[in-house]
């Protein structure tokens, strides 16, 4: 019963897929058009009016005179529009206009206006030129004769209809291009046509052939090239209608492969009992196996907890090696452990070299070998795996400055632009204390701080730390000053406020990679 209604669903499921495919059709892209509704006459205007899709570039309309428009895109709309003179002497009857389209990709789309009606006014001769005066009095009827009077209209109507055009009024002829300038433009997009149509670029060279055919009409070489791409893009149409059909079918006959194999597959084969399933043991988490640790140690808690560490140490004052082991020693045995251990004493020397005898900075160090041993499952704390801590130490950077705006823009483009850990200094003698006391791969620093300027400070630290990269960062240096620290205490570099985040990584990197 399961197989069977199992293979309902994959029979439905293909079925639905099936439907569509088939539904799946070519959609093609035309102008849509139309005209004013009425009978039109020689003399008339007609208004060709286009809904034309946001990316078309160009519209010209073939008028049944076999003259062309050029159709003007409506500000901030997608209609253009054209206007066309019926001929005097057109023979009446019913007609439409071709339309062709270019979008900004090149691509040409045709198409045609609604029909519309064209009626015969009658044939006029002028028996003479009127005059101004003959125009403004009634004996113009004298000047003209009918000889084929329009249905349902008489002398007087006819006159007052011609009267009517004769006086509309009459646009600005265009500036005609001079010889060399056409000459030019027809060569230029006579060499783009051949250039795109060598490239395959059916498309954007018929646009070409059309302005170069556009200027000069006669012009041969640009008509059999535009015949020859109207021919490669219907095949190219062709090609690619054949090919979506071709992959829909092969599409369709995997599908329908996959469904008979599956459908055959669950009414042929039994179902097999489920195999039994292997139960993956679960890592310890990290706090599983710190606790272990600690208690294959024989300790009841972290003997370098920072928190417990900031109400032993107000003063922060530096210890030598054995002050310093004493301390580390005190510290494990107040949790439950014996001696030094796990610590090395190459550790131990390692930790008091990185620190400077400073007990904060040798407890960060000892928390980080920790965590480290104990990821690791190391049973003893080694001075190699104290060094490592070394490395990362050269990633800290210290922002000394006195304004907290800037302290936490530098330590946000630091943190997420470079991925670099940051320690921070408010005024100089902080600052001086905390480099004494602390290993930093570099020191942004502010010249004009409380207590310390900035000078003082990198004069104070250079006999200690003669390699230590130290940039300043403000907007109130002196100039002769700051060249002096650039020649007598090796100052790495100087950025001005206002600073951008793109000029403090960029320096920073630069100076971390030359050291």
């Amino acid at each position: 019963m399961q197989i069977t209604n199992n293979c309902c669903k994959l029979r439905a499921i293909f079925s639905f897929f099936f439907v569509l495919i088939l539904a799946a059709q070519v959609l093609s892209q035309s102008p849509r058009s139309t005209v004013n509704a009425r009978e039109y006459f020689p003399g008339d205007f007609v208004h060709v009016i286009v809904d034309a899709t946001s990316d078309t570039a160009q519209i010209t309309a073939t008028m049944p005179d076999n003259s062309s428009i050029s159709l003007v895109q409506q500000r901030v709309s997608g209609i253009w529009r054209g206007i066309w003179q019926v001929p005097v002497g057109f023979k009446a009857g019913n007609y439409h206009a071709k339309l062709t389209a270019v979008d900004i990709q090149g691509n040409v789309f045709e198409g045609e206006t609604d029909p519309f009606q064209i009626g015969e006014l009658a044939m006029i001769t002028l028996v003479g030129k009127p005059t101004l005066e003959a125009v403004e009095k009634p004996p113009l009827s004298e000047k003209i004769s009918v000889t084929t009077p329009v249905s349902g209209e008489g002398p007087d109507a006819l006159i007052k209809r011609i009267l009517q055009v004769v006086a509309l009024p009459t646009t600005k002829p265009a500036p005609i291009l001079k010889a060399e300038e056409k000459k030019l433009l027809i060569e230029k997009n006579l060499s783009l046509g051949k250039e795109n149509f060598d490239k395959r670029k059916y498309s954007v060279a018929a646009a070409y052939f059309r302005i170069v055919l556009y200027l000069s009409p006669d012009n041969k070489e640009a008509g059999l090239y535009l015949a020859q791409t109207a021919d490669l893009l219907a095949s190219q149409k062709e090609q690619q209608r054949r090919t979506f059909w071709l992959s829909t079918s092969a599409i369709f006959a995997v599908i329908l492969g996959l469904s008979v194999l599956v459908w055959w597959l669950l009414k042929t084969v039994f179902v097999k009992p489920a195999p039994q399933v292997c139960e993956v043991p679960i890592p310890p988490s990290a706090k599983e196996k710190r606790d272990a640790w600690f208690k294959k140690m024989g300790w009841n808690g972290n003997p370098f907890n920072l928190d417990a560490l900031q109400q032993l140490f107000s003063n922060g004052d530096n210890l030598e090696l054995a002050g310093l082991s004493s301390f580390i020693r005190a510290r494990i045995e107040a949790v439950g452990g014996k001696g030094t251990e796990p610590f090395t004493a190459s550790a131990l020397e390692k930790i008091y070299d990185l620190s400077k005898g400073n007990p904060k900075t040798a407890i960060k160090i000892c928390d980080w070998a920790l965590n480290l041993a104990i990821e690791r499952n190391h049973d003893q704390i080694t001075s190699e795996l104290v060094g490592e801590y070394e490395s990362i130490s050269q990633h800290t950077i210290l922002i000394v400055d006195d304004e907290e705006i800037v302290r936490t823009s530098l330590d946000v483009i630091l943190k997420k632009g470079g991925g670099y850990a940051t320690d921070f200094a408010v005024d100089g003698e902080e600052a001086l204390k905390k480099i004494k006391g602390n290993k930093y791969g570099l020191v942004l620093l502010d010249i004009a701080m409380p207590k310390l300027d900035g000078y003082e400070i990198l004069k104070q630290v250079r006999p200690i730390y003669p390699d230590l990269p130290i940039i300043f960062v403000t907007g109130k240096g002196t100039p002769q000053q700051t060249m002096v620290s650039l020649a007598q205490y090796n100052l790495s570099g100087y950025i001005e406020k206002p600073f951008t985040p793109e000029k403090i990584l960029d320096i920073v990197a630069r100076t971390l990679k030359s050291r």
